[in-house]
C-alpha cells in the first residue's frame, strides 16, 4: 500500500495510484509514512550561515538550484540580499565545511544552473539578460550578454548550451554564438538525459512535460503522465526522479511505471519538504534539498 485517496477513502498500490491520478487529477492523496525504495541514507550536508549572518535578521534565504558532479555539490542561493555559489563534498556524510564559496550575481526568482564540467557551471541571470560561465576552481566568471526574455531554464549537452526563452529554446556554444532555435515556448525547466534526450517542463498544464529526441530534434509529449512535477533529475539507467506533492517519485524515461521512492509525511514531515533534487551519476548519489539549511544524501542500491 502506497497511499489513501481522501476523497474516495480507498487504499492504492503504485500501479493503481497512477491510474487513479489520471482519472481524478483533483483528488488528494495521503501517502504512507517513511517509504524508502532503492535508496540508502548516507548523511547530510548542513548549509551553515551562522558565521556570516545573523539568522534572526534573515529577510529571505533559499537555495535556488543544485547540481552535483564527481562527489561535489554545487548550489546557488539567495540570502539576506546577497547571492552566492557554494561547493560542498557529498562523500563524507555530514558536512559543515565549505569547499568553496563565491559571491555572484543572480536573479533571485529565476536563475538556474547547469554543469559544464567538474569545475564549471553555467548560470542564467534573466533579470540582467545574460548567462554567467563560472569556474569555481579558479573563481573566474565569463559573461554571455544580450540573452533577452529568458525563463531561467538551461541545460548543457555535447558542448552546447540550451537556453529557454518565452518563445523558444536557443542553442548556442560557450562563446554565445546562436546555432539554432527550437520552437518550444515558456519552458520553465530543462534537464538533459545523456546526449539523447532533453526534458522540458512547461508552464502549460496540458503539456506540462515533454522531451526532445536530440537525434532528430523531435518533441515527444508525456500526455498520460499524471503528475505536475516540481523538479526533475535522472540516473545512470535513464530513469527519471521527480518531486510531486512533497514526495519523491521514480519513473522510466518515458514517464511509465512511476513509483514512490522517498516519502516522510508522518510525524517528521516538517523536516522533509523536498524542494530540489539532483543525481550524481559518477557516484550514484541522489541529493535531496529538504530545507534552506539541509541537503540529504542517498546512495542508489
Amino acid at each position: 500500500m502506497t497511499c489513501i485517496c481522501t476523497y474516495c477513502k480507498r487504499f492504492f498500490c503504485d500501479d493503481c495510484i497512477r491510474e487513479h491520478r489520471k482519472e481524478f487529477p483533483d483528488h488528494v492523496f495521503v501517502l504512507r509514512e517513511n517509504i524508502t525504495r532503492g535508496l540508502e541514507y548516507q548523511g547530510e550536508i548542513l548549509i551553515d550561515f551562522s558565521e556570516e549572518f545573523d539568522l534572526s535578521k534573515f529577510d529571505v534565504c533559499h537555495v535556488m538550484d543544485m547540481k552535483s558532479v564527481k562527489g561535489m555539490v554545487v548550489i546557488i542561493m539567495y540570502m539576506n540580499r546577497n547571492c552566492f555559489l557554494r561547493v560542498y563534498s557529498a562523500l563524507k556524510g555530514t558536512q559543515k565545511e565549505l569547499q568553496n564559496q563565491m559571491r555572484i550575481e543572480l536573479d533571485q526568482k529565476k536563475s538556474q544552473m547547469t554543469i559544464i564540467d567538474e569545475n564549471t557551471v553555467a548560470i542564467t541571470v534573466p533579470c540582467k539578460s545574460h548567462i554567467q560561465i563560472v569556474n569555481f576552481k579558479t573563481d573566474m566568471i565569463t559573461t554571455i550578454n544580450d540573452m533577452t526574455m529568458m525563463t531561467g531554464a538551461i541545460a548543457f549537452i555535447d558542448k552546447n548550451l540550451y537556453v529557454a526563452s518565452i518563445r523558444h529554446i536557443r542553442t548556442m556554444n560557450l562563446q554565445g554564438e546562436i546555432l539554432a532555435n527550437i520552437g518550444l515556448p515558456d519552458i520553465q525547466m530543462l534537464h538533459p538525459l545523456g546526449h539523447t534526450k532533453l526534458y522540458c517542463v512547461s508552464s502549460n498544464p496540458q503539456k506540462h512535460i515533454s522531451y526532445i529526441d536530440m537525434t532528430n530534434k523531435e518533441e515527444h509529449h508525456l500526455l498520460e503522465f499524471p503528475f505536475h512535477l516540481k523538479c526533475l533529475t535522472s540516473d545512470e539507467l535513464s530513469d527519471i526522479y521527480f518531486i510531486s506533492n512533497r514526495t519523491l517519485w521514480k519513473a522510466k524515461h518515458d514517464g511509465e511505471d512511476s513509483i514512490v521512492v522517498l516519502s516522510n509525511l508522518g510525524s517528521n514531515s516538517i523536516s522533509f519538504r523536498p524542494e530540489t533534487i539532483c543525481f550524481d551519476i559518477s557516484k550514484k548519489l541522489l541529493l535531496v534539498q529538504t530545507s534552506c539549511t539541509e541537503i540529504k544524501i542517498y546512495r542508489k542500491n
